[in-house]
């Protein structure tokens, strides 16, 4: 798979040209909170076909979270079918830590670049100082506490220096972009324009 993520955001990059988009929304939403993104990425890139998945919507969301990946990772295997060249796969909060396992249990799906917005890739919601929700807000770049609940890097973790998901090797390869951009907060990040511009549509030219 030749792949590139963007997290907090965090990028991932593996293919080339306009790739159709899957959105996927974040916990107790539904499609209707990424209508703007999926506006913006249409208006700005005419033509891009974009898929803004209204899968376990509003409760829904709360179901068990291999299931959603699985009923999910189905559904893209699908679209997939259909776009041989590569998808671009963008998640939102929850909605982009089931893209990323997605992407782990469905390896033959051609996804080009991963855009993770504000996703809590070490596994934690809470309350931050800068995202407001996500705890530590370092969590959506890999990072984590350790056992004297001090924030450590996503470099000085197992999961990078042993390379447990491949982030190690996407970093070596140039195909990880991690990106924080201060003020923002967590409920804002699919909807501000600026950071849709500057920071999500030039990873899916």
């Amino acid at each position: 798979m030749n792949l590139q993520v963007t997290y907090m955001i965090a990028v991932i990059s593996l293919c080339d040209a306009y790739k159709p988009v899957i959105l996927l929304h974040g916990i107790m939403t539904g499609s209707e909170s990424m209508a703007g993104i999926k506006a913006r990425i249409e208006e700005k890139h005419p033509g891009t076909i974009v898929y803004n998945t209204n899968r376990f919507g509003g409760w829904s969301s709360l179901d068990n979270m291999w299931y959603q990946v699985q009923q999910i990772g189905n559904d893209l295997v699908e679209i997939s079918k259909n776009h041989s060249h590569g998808i671009h796969l963008l998640g939102y909060s929850q909605g982009a830590l089931i893209a990323r396992a997605i992407i782990q249990a469905f390896p033959e799906l051609n996804v080009c670049h991963f855009i993770s917005l504000s996703g809590p890739q070490a596994g934690q919601y809470g309350s931050g100082p800068d995202d407001n929700v996500i705890t530590p807000w370092q969590s959506s770049h890999f990072g984590f506490y350790n056992e004297n609940v001090t924030v450590i890097d996503m470099k000085e973790r197992d999961i990078y220096t042993k390379d447990l998901i491949g982030l190690k090797t996407l970093d070596k390869a140039g195909k990880l972009v991690l990106i924080t951009v201060p003020g923002i907060d967590h409920f804002m990040w699919h909807k501000n324009l600026t950071i849709v511009d500057k920071y999500i549509l030039p990873y899916l030219d």
